[in-house]
């Protein structure tokens, strides 16, 4: 069964207010009533909908029950729902509408953990906050609905990502190697890494299939360059240790055939 939105909940409760009229002498009901008869009167008063008009007899608030539980809207003086508070068949949703009645937040409670959902004036998901599986993730759309941004706290740890109009292209992180940053290309292929490991910062360059080609680094002994051709085998290494620089050239099978000094 498919998941009833926030719109049609709306217009579902909308409906249930329309068809309780419960009478209410502009707040008088009860202004006469002497200590002893109420007596008589009951502690509870049991209904499936319930209907709160103002002074004016607009209505501003109604309580309702339907297949999924109790749904509770709140609406301002010109009659928009600014508050909905219910079940779904997921769980407990709170959803906040701006003067014009459009949903702009949604605020819901599902198995995995609760999700936080922020709206644009034209009803397009911008912002979505969830701890789901004990992850928790901030996404932001465009206006398009693609997501642009996402940042997540992963087992190694946080991640920020950056996308573009469908693929991610840039992700910032934690990991176990330290921090790195990976550059993607316009197919999602992994094209450069930057990070800084226990020996020292790396870059590293790869080619369209995903293997290194170039790598600069700054270890202990100091800095080096290293080229390698498409089969992985390096072909040209350059260093600055403590003895000196060092070039080294190898052939197709990686083995040395030139070097200086």
């Amino acid at each position: 069964m498919a998941t009833e939105s926030l719109e049609d909940r709306v217009k579902r409760l909308e409906y249930d207010l329309a068809c309780v009229k419960v009478l209410v002498d502009e707040g008088r009901v009860f202004e006469h009533v002497h200590e002893k008869e109420l007596v008589g009167l009951r502690d509870v008063v049991r209904t499936r909908r319930l209907e709160v008009v103002d002074e004016k007899g607009k209505i501003r608030a109604g309580l309702s029950v339907g297949k999924d539980g109790p749904t509770l809207g709140v609406l301002d003086e010109k009659g928009k729902f600014r508050i909905v508070l219910g079940l779904t068949e997921d769980g407990p949703a709170l959803g906040l509408f701006d003067e014009k009645g459009k949903g702009r937040a949604a605020l819901s409670m599902y198995e995995d953990g609760p999700a936080l959902s922020m709206l644009d004036d034209k009803g397009n998901v911008r912002a979505t906050l969830t701890v789901l599986k004990k992850v928790p993730t901030l996404v932001l759309d465009d206006e398009k609905g693609d997501p642009r941004v996402t940042l997540v706290v992963l087992k190694d740890g946080p991640e920020l990502r950056l996308h573009d109009e469908g693929k991610g292209r840039t992700v910032l992180g934690m990991t176990e190697r330290g921090p790195g940053l990976d550059l993607f290309d316009n197919k999602g292929e992994l094209r450069a890494w930057l990070g800084v490991t226990e020996d020292g910062p790396t870059l590293e360059l790869l080619d369209e299939k995903g293997r290194g080609r170039v790598e600069l680094a700054v270890d202990k002994d100091g800095p080096r360059l290293v080229l390698s051709d498409e089969k992985s085998k390096v072909r040209a290494g350059l260093a600055v240790d403590e003895v000196g620089t060092r070039l080294e050239l190898g052939d197709e099978k990686g083995k040395v055939i030139w070097n200086a000094p």
